[in-house]
């Protein structure tokens, strides 16, 4: 029996769980069915709405008539302001007027509502939280849910419902009342949008009107041209129908009219493609999306095929399904250009491959495209290896006497749009470093229409081409060596007669006659100095004495040197200098020597007088200027006369040495001007025609800084005083040096050799009898030179003054003797006032 008992309190116990379990059961069906009939009717409310007031009384009414969600019957709705600084009260239910007076518009921040706006999250809470800062006498607890209105992040405004103090906070029906406020939020977007679109309807109406009319000229615009259009325009069912077609597509096809050519053609892949494959590819692609520069070959209405280019795209048709629109261009003309391009193609590459010639094209950016086996050899880059790489890397030239780049030819090309040459003085240097002589030529790729699509370079290797040319000339160079021999011997022998009489003149009468001697001896001076004159335009001309360079002002060495030719002639001198003539980089004795040589031959050009014209001009070469200089600034010299002139073959002549012209001339003239010019690095050129007279100009290198102050002039003959140490191997030489400077009051100790100068120069200072200044032999065969000598001096005696002589005009030594320490030159042979102004400028410069 007890145990029956225990049983039937557990079943009593279940039976009363399932009745609670079924009564809270019920209530959850019943408040979701509450809160489903919440939402419909703010659904309805959200789309019949009429205004924004209707909305919102009919909205917070259905939310306030909510028995499930436990509020009290008091609430209101905030719209927010139109610069989203706080909330104006829309709609309210049992406010007092203590609360419409507080509440009736709200800044962002201020109290619950305020700061719900704010930061846009729901606060529920209660009357004690201390956000809640809008309070009046006899306010009763109460909670609140402050819903935010919003759409995306833009805020619209706000629900607040006040709730028992005491109420728990439920997920659900917060969940509830967001959906609410969205529901609100889409109706008040809705009659916004509704609003605007009302005051635009009026307007749009009006557009719309507009448009038609529009629509109606583009249609008529579209059919004038569909008609005319010299492409073909079709429309076309997917299964291969036309639905419209113009005449020119029916032309194209052989068909007299579109009428014909629709009636015809029943299934288009069939009948007009020459493979139909290609109708079911090209609607394959269509699926993807329209379709551009789509070819293939076509039949016409007699079987014949032509190369069409279409572009298409899939159409919705009104009664559903899609068709087909687009155009068609007959290609037929340009697919066999393309073959006929082609095959020319395949003949250039086997023409490529044969010829003996290097090729290179490149594109328009001068990057390497294509290089044939003969530009491989030359080059030493393998056509994979130099694809693509600059040109300038693959093909690296040089100017032969410069040393300098050349320009890019493919760059010069691209920049002129035509052909470039260059037929001589260009190295090609190997990727291995080996160098060639090449000529080379480059011409631009032009395309159908003429533009230029990048560059091809042909070249050869002329360096045997060269080696004969360099023998012919030397072979013509023996030739002049002949003449000059003879002109040399011719003129020395002048010289040496009047020397050789003179001298033996002055001994047989130096005890009976003592002016006639000294009247002998000037003779022989001046015959000397002939010699002297003489040998140094030879030392130009067959080793270019190098020139001692300094800054000048070159117009006044032009006056100077031009006006003492022209003092007393016929013929008179224009000069034309710009006023900011850049000062000249030059040896001022050796373009003296220029200037009056071709001044000289300008006057011998005009016997019976006229006028001569000398031109300077500063001239900046640049890297696309064809003259043989290297990149810089250079100055300009032209002299101009009113001669006879020279016809072609003399001027083909004119710089070879003893080549002369005139009675007179020994024709060293303009071969001294052509070397001595060529060693400052310039350039010299003759145009002249017989009747028109001639015109000579060369360039010199220019500076556009000043000239440095320079010394002032020696003291000419004047005596001198203290101890001079000369070296010099030659006794004649260095006794007839030691005879000078006794002359011009100086002790001097002679020795022969670098050696023994240096051992003087030691013995003395230690002795307390120092030399003032030491004169060497800048060349002494067998022993120890100038140079060795001099850094010996200066290592015992870095202060030491030191002077260097020299017959060879063309040691470097000679234009930079400071670089080596000498403190000054003499050039042999040199006269005693030479002498003593030499000394006297150095010692003046020492004390």
């Amino acid at each position: 029996m007890g145990g029956d008992r225990r049983k039937i309190d557990r079943l009593r116990r279940k039976v009363r769980l399932l009745e609670e379990m079924f009564e809270q059961s019920s209530r959850r069906s019943f408040i979701d069915s509450q809160r489903r009939q919440l939402i419909t009717t703010l659904l309805e409310l959200s789309l019949h709405a009429r205004s924004v007031d209707h909305l919102l009384e009919e909205t917070l009414g259905a939310l306030l008539s909510c028995n499930f969600l436990q509020i009290e019957n008091w609430g209101a709705i905030f719209l927010a302001d139109g610069d989203g600084s706080g909330l104006t009260l829309k709609a309210h239910h049992n406010f007092s007027p203590g609360q419409l007076r507080n509440c009736r518009r709200i800044r962002a921040g201020q109290c619950l509502c305020g700061h719900a706006f704010a930061h846009g999250d729901i606060i529920f809470t209660t009357s004690d939280d201390p956000r809640h800062t809008t309070r009046f006498p006899g306010m009763s607890p109460h909670g609140h849910y402050c819903i935010p209105i919003r759409a995306g992040s833009r805020m619209l405004g706000l629900v607040c419902l006040h709730v028992p103090d005491s109420l728990r906070r439920e997920e659900e029906d917060e969940n509830m009342l967001s959906n609410a406020a969205g529901i609100l939020a889409g109706a008040l977007q809705r009659l916004a949008y509704e609003k605007k679109l009302a005051r635009y309807q009026s307007h749009l109406e009006q557009m719309v009107e507009n448009k038609i009319e529009e629509l109606r000229q583009a249609e008529s615009r579209y059919r004038a041209i569909f008609e005319n259009s010299l492409n073909g325009i079709f429309q076309t069912t997917t299964d291969g129908r036309f639905l419209a077609c113009n005449p020119a597509l029916a032309r194209m096809h052989g068909y007299a009219s579109p009428a014909e050519m629709i009636a015809s053609v029943t299934d288009i892949g069939r009948q007009l493609y020459a493979d139909p494959g290609d109708r079911e590819l090209l609607l394959q692609r269509l699926r993807r999306g329209p379709v551009t520069d789509f070819e293939t070959r076509m039949h016409r209405k007699d079987g014949s095929t032509f190369w069409v280019r279409m572009s298409a795209r899939m159409v919705p048709a009104a009664e559903g399904g899609e068709y087909l629109e687009g155009t068609l261009l007959d290609i037929t003309k340009r697919r066999e250009a393309e073959e006929k391009l082609a095959e020319q193609k395949e003949r250039l590459d086997v023409t490529l491959r044969s010829i003996g010639d290097g090729v290179i094209t490149t594109d328009t950016g001068g990057r390497v495209v294509l290089l044939n086996p003969v530009a491989e050899t030359l080059t030493g880059w393998s056509q994979d290896a130099a694809r693509g790489r600059p040109l300038t890397e693959v093909f690296r030239t040089v100017h032969e006497n410069t040393e300098q780049p050349c320009p890019d030819p493919a760059r010069q090309v691209m920049n002129r749009g035509q052909r470039v040459c260059r037929e001589q003085h260009v190295l090609l240097i190997a990727r291995d470093g080996s160098r060639r002589n090449i000529a080379h030529s480059g011409a631009p790729i032009l395309d159908t229409q003429g533009r230029k699509v990048g560059v091809v370079l042909v070249f050869r290797d002329i360096t045997r081409q060269v080696l004969l040319e360099a023998e012919v000339i030397k072979s013509k160079k023996l030739e002049s060596l002949g003449v000059l021999a003879g002109g040399i011997a011719h003129d020395f022998n002048n010289i040496l007669t009047a020397i050789l009489g003179n001298l033996s003149l002055i001994e047989v009468s130096l005890a009976s006659n003592p002016d006639t001697v000294r009247d002998m001896a000037h003779q022989a001076r001046k015959a000397a100095l002939r010699a002297r004159d003489l040998v140094r335009q030879l030392q130009t001309f067959a080793k270019g004495g190098e020139p001692v360079r300094s800054t000048a002002a070159i117009d006044e060495i032009i006056r100077e040197s031009a006006g003492f030719v022209l003092r007393g002639s016929k013929v008179a001198c224009s000069y034309h200098f710009p006023p900011d003539l850049w000062f000249a980089d030059i040896d001022a004795s050796q373009i003296s020597q220029v200037i009056q040589n071709l001044v000289i031959n300008a006057k011998q050009a005009m016997p019976g007088g006229g006028r001569m014209v000398i031109t300077c001009a500063n001239v900046t070469k640049g890297e696309h200027d064809p003259l043989p200089l290297a990149n810089g600034l250079y100055i300009r010299v032209s002299v101009r006369d009113q001669g006879v002139g020279m016809p072609a073959d003399t001027l083909g002549r004119i710089f070879d040495p003893y080549f002369t012209t005139k009675e007179t001339g020994h024709g060293l003239g303009l071969a001294i001007c052509h070397s001595i010019v060529r060693r400052h690095g310039g350039y010299i050129t003759v145009s002249s025609e017989p009747g028109a007279g001639t015109e000579c100009t060369f360039y010199v290198r220019a500076s556009k800084e000043g000239p440095a102050g320079s010394p002032a002039a020696g003291p000419g003959d004047r005596p001198g005083s203290g101890h001079v140490l000369v070296m010099d191997d030659d006794p004649l030489v260095g006794e007839s040096t030691r005879r000078m400077l006794e002359h011009l009051g100086y002790r001097v100790t002679l020795v022969r050799d670098g050696r023994e100068a240096v051992e003087r120069y030691r013995k003395a200072g230690e002795e307390g009898r120092p030399f003032s200044l030491v004169i060497v032999d800048l060349t002494v065969p067998g022993g120890m030179g100038g140079e060795e000598t001099a850094r010996e001096l200066r290592r015992h005696d870095p202060g030491a003054k030191i002077l260097v002589a020299s017959g060879y005009s063309d040691n470097p030594i000679l234009a930079d003797f400071r670089d080596h320490g000498f403190a000054g030159i003499l050039v042999k042979p040199f006269q005693v006032a030479e002498l003593a102004a030499t000394l006297g400028r150095i010692l003046e410069q020492s004390a």
